[in-house]
């Protein structure tokens, strides 16, 4: 009897380890995989960090493409407009219909002189600053 009762409270102990062991084996493999969603959570908050900056960076410049600032600007610098109430007044350089162009020396003439295109492919090639 005394046999039996000892071997009984084996095979509890033994069944309480198996499930002891299996508990914390499960708990481990929960924990991985909580560390490996915490990185990628991670990572997906970063990528949204970063759409938002560049949702604000579009939205900027959407306004200020919507706005009368970049018109002002075209109008003034590449338009060649004027504003009135400021006083601003547009400089024309005005050229002498009757001037005289000045010669052009032999320099210039021998700067004129066709180059043949495999000339260009060679100082293309070999980097030569010197062509004929």
């Amino acid at each position: 009897m005394l046999d039996s009762i000892r071997s009984g409270r084996f095979i509890i102990l033994l069944v309480v380890v198996v499930v002891l062991v299996l508990l914390v084996l499960g708990f481990n493999n929960r924990v991985a995989e909580m560390r490996i969603l915490s990185e990628e959570a991670m990572r997906v908050e970063e990528r949204v960090i970063g759409l938002q900056q560049t949702k604000v960076y579009l939205e900027t410049q959407i306004a200020y493409a919507t706005s009368e600032a970049p018109v002002e600007k075209y109008a003034l610098e590449d338009g060649r407009m004027i504003r009135d109430e400021k006083g601003d007044q547009l400089i024309i350089p005005l050229v002498d219909p009757d001037a005289t162009p000045s010669p052009l020396s032999s320099e210039d003439v021998e700067s004129l002189q066709p180059i043949e295109n495999w000339q260009v492919w060679v100082a293309l090639f070999f980097d030569d600053q010197n062509l004929p």
